[in-house]
């Protein structure tokens, strides 16, 4: 029997097409896809306050486009705040600052620009 990927599995890191995410994490996630032509910068926070300005990068995590990120935020916490920067022409622009969203809730960043939820369980499956 082969063990390919054995190493990767015993890690419980898979890496896919589209991000990597960590299969045997416990507790709650949230994913920040990127369904739009531009690079984003995406935040989650517990805290309702202080978002970092535009264009500093301070706490924000860069998502390619058709890829996304897992983030696991504090466990405690039941409601999370996304916030959400789009780069273009290497200017970034506000999408969401502080969004509320409950701390196993998803969003995705659509090819036309918006932020949407997505359905649960499909990332790439805008809520609606």
């Amino acid at each position: 029997m082969k063990m390919e990927g054995f190493g990767q599995l015993l890690k419980g890191v898979v890496s896919t097409a589209e991000g990597v995410y960590n299969t045997f994490s416990s507790g709650y996630q949230n994913h920040v896809a990127n369904a739009s032509p531009y690079k984003i910068w995406a935040k989650v926070d517990t805290s309702p306050t202080g978002s970092a300005p535009l264009n500093t990068g301070e706490g924000y995590s860069p998502i390619e486009p058709n890829k996304f990120i897992c983030f696991k935020p504090d466990q405690k916490s039941t409601t999370v705040y996304i916030s959400i920067q789009i780069e273009k022409d290497g200017k970034r622009e506000q999408l969401a600052d502080r969004l509320p969203k409950r701390r196993d809730a998803n969003v995705m960043v659509t090819q036309d620009g918006r932020v949407a939820g997505t359905v649960y369980g499909n990332i790439w499956a805008e809520q609606k």
